[in-house]
């Protein structure tokens, strides 16, 4: 839920040609997968959240101001007020696809932590983004996040959820954002953005996300589309890529 953009210098190879002129106001439009709410019991999954996603390009609709396409996994409060993700897209002017972070504690403004990396991605390669709750090995408190992109550790918070988000667990989506209703998100019909190994952590293991739990996103459904293979196995693309 990117609220701001940190960019971060690197040399980028050329994009394709953009979308047309940005339509309406910027904001925040989501197309995947989040909890369902209307859901009163629910397994005990909100302690981590993580999926192998295909890098696929995505469109936006301009480069000469702040916007951005992101595709990324997400630990959050229940109030969507503080989150933890990590993921891939474009950002402001960037012409690559690029692996990135943000963390928000919910309350402090000075918490919110975004990094974009300078490496650009391939097109059809994948990498694993996860996010996970420790209640060990934090650096200054007894309980934390930890955001993940391929195993390796990218982030840490230096706050404790517990003590800042209402009662666990918490809540997990899997998504595509834009910042413009007419920014093209990553994927294709012939070449979709796969959502892989769809997974949740609760007490000490991993566990395949399970049937009934997610519920559709489509905030643009005139070009927006998505498809379920299994419970855990999805896919979301737009019809102008």
């Amino acid at each position: 839920m990117l609220m701001m953009i940190a960019a971060i210098a690197g040399v980028l190879p050329a994009s394709p040609a953009f979308a047309e002129a940005c339509i309406g106001n910027s904001g925040h439009y989501f197309l995947g997968y989040a909890r369902d709410f209307t859901l009163n019991t629910s397994p005990s999954y909100g302690y981590g959240v993580g999926s192998t996603y295909t890098i696929r390009a995505s469109t936006p609709c301009t480069t000469t101001e702040q916007n951005y396409t992101t595709t990324w996994t997400m630990l959050l409060d229940h109030d969507n007020s503080g989150w933890v993700q990590s993921g891939y897209g474009k950002y402001n002017g960037s012409a690559g696809t690029v692996n990135f972070f943000q963390t928000y504690d919910g309350v402090n403004s000075s918490s919110l932590n975004t990094f974009f990396y300078s490496t650009s991605l391939v097109a059809g390669q994948t990498h694993k983004y996860v996010q996970k709750y420790l209640t060990s090995g934090c650096p200054s408190t007894p309980q934390c996040i930890a955001s993940y992109i391929d195993g390796g550790q990218v982030t840490i918070t230096s706050w404790n959820p517990n003590s800042l988000w209402s009662a666990t667990p918490w809540d997990v989506q899997f998504m595509n954002e834009v910042f413009f209703i007419n920014d093209i998100p990553p994927g294709s019909a012939t070449a979709p953005m796969n959502m892989a190994g769809m997974e949740y952590y609760s007490g000490a293991n991993w566990y395949s996300m399970p049937c009934g739990i997610l519920q559709v996103v489509n905030q643009e459904a005139t070009h927006w589309r998505h498809s379920e293979s299994s419970c855990n196995n999805r896919a979301t693309w737009d019809t102008r890529n």
